[in-house]
């Protein structure tokens, strides 16, 4: 039972409630929440998606407030014959998801700081437990049954989970205009992490013919059961040096191209309580969790005076990182390949006050059989958006807008012992709605 809960607290590592990469978060303001394309922008989310980009800003100051409500379900489906139900679902949300950004242009000049939860940012909660730990507990009653000759018809157990998961940036740029054609920009971001792990194994019982509802046993073959309960913490810091450059080869048109290393980011526990023997987090003891390096690339056109078009590519080197935290030979799990997304957004001036905007992006994952289970899995996505800018006065401004994810299913086959395979199938889908003011001073 320590391995089962082991899994489940790694897997809460890479909980993300609206990610592109399987752990970075690029919806980062209301803008690209409402067109999915932002990485040649010269506005002032640029601070995170361009920061050669800001030299196109008015001298001055310039601020924008964001926030994001988001919710996320995930289904698994497992067909694994003993056990009591065969789907379970675990809710994800983050109805606090801020960001802000500002940035000061003189001339060919800009200084600009971003912050926003470039990680998780979500809590998870799986209140009915997953298929990984029923399949353990189910197994009991077949072998009391048959290998040791005490008929049991039943087991129930109470299993829950929750997880918080928060890796926040505080970014800073500064970037200048080279040319009337070419800016440059560079930066860094200090990431703080937390993640929470709480979790809880109880009341485990089987119905025997002979007895009823009884505690259930120590069966030699089986796992070592017993009630639990963990909460523990772990934090740390990183840093991500990054770079960016912007083009302007031709009027109307602006081409981006952006670069983020790899951030090591280093978690130390903190334990409250742990009940296994021998404990899973042990107080002070440190574990791996880094970000991927990152390379975008945006494109920015005007089709017309009022219709804009942006399209705009992520490339994620995961390959490079061992997402199990423990960089053994042993326990490295090798990706299939890098994750990417593809967006492509439009926005339309129905009036000087007002435009209307609209966007669909594709998620490609791909991070193979040995990397997915129903603790930790990543599925390809489609998403769309649809949202508006609001000129409130001639220095400010807001933006809403809104997304829908749907996500491919996967299915993999499962191999446990005498049951030889058996299908388990993850579903997933998200929303998300953001709000966000700004301006110029």
């Amino acid at each position: 039972m320590k391995k089962i809960l082991a899994i489940a607290g790694m897997s809460l590592l890479v909980l993300s409630v609206a990610q592109a990469s399987i752990l970075t978060n690029t919806n980062q303001s209301a803008e690209y929440m409402r067109m999915l394309s932002r990485n040649a922008s010269q506005e002032i989310d640029a601070v995170y998606y361009n920061p050669a980009g800001l030299t196109a800003l008015e001298n001055g100051w310039h601020l924008s407030l964001n926030n994001q409500s988001i919710f996320q379900k995930k289904t698994v489906v497992s067909k694994f014959p003993l056990l009591n139900e065969s789907t379970y679902v675990g809710n994800v949300s983050a109805p606090i998801f801020p960001s802000a950004f500002i940035a000061f242009k003189m001339d060919k000049l800009v200084f600009s700081f971003g912050f926003g939860p470039n990680s998780g940012g979500g809590s998870a909660d799986f209140s009915k437990g997953l298929p990984s730990i029923e399949t353990q507990l189910a197994m009991v009653p077949f072998m009391m049954t048959y290998l040791y000759g005490v008929p049991t018809t039943a087991y129930r157990a109470d299993v829950a989970f929750k997880g918080t998961s928060i890796f926040l940036g505080f970014q800073l740029n500064a970037a200048y205009a080279v040319t009337d054609w070419m800016s440059v920009g560079l930066g860094g971001r200090l990431i703080s992490a937390t993640n929470t792990y709480e979790g809880s194994i109880s009341g485990m019982m089987i119905n025997t013919v002979a007895y009823g509802w009884i505690p259930m046993p120590q069966v030699p073959g089986a796992p070592n059961l017993q009630d639990a309960q963990v909460k523990a913490e772990e934090t740390g810091m990183g840093f991500t040096p990054l770079f960016s450059l912007n083009f302007l080869p031709m009027e109307g048109l602006n081409v981006s191209l952006r670069y983020e290393f790899k951030t090591k980011v280093e978690l130390t526990t903190k334990t409250e309580r742990d009940d296994l023997i021998p404990p899973m987090f042990v107080d002070g003891t440190k574990v791996r969790s880094d970000l991927p390096a990152m390379l975008s690339l945006g494109v920015g056109y005007a089709v017309m005076p009022n219709l804009r078009a942006m399209l705009s590519f992520n490339h994620w080197c995961d390959k490079n990182l061992d997402w199990d935290g423990d960089y053994t030979d042993i326990n490295k799990v090798n990706l299939k390949s890098n994750s990417w997304d593809l967006g492509l957004g439009v926005e339309y001036d129905l009036s000087d006050a007002l435009l209307v905007s609209a966007g669909f992006l594709r998620t490609q994952m791909q991070p193979g059989d040995d990397y997915q289970n129903d603790l930790r899995h990543e599925l390809s996505s489609n998403t769309l958006a649809v949202g508006a800018k609001y000129k409130l006065s001639e220095k400010f401004y807001a933006n809403i807008g809104g997304i829908y994810g749907f996500y491919d299913n996967y299915t993999e086959t499962v191999d446990y012992g005498i049951f030889s395979k058996w299908e388990m199938t993850y579903k997933r889908s998200n929303w998300a709605v953001a709000f966000g003011f700004g301006g110029r001073f």
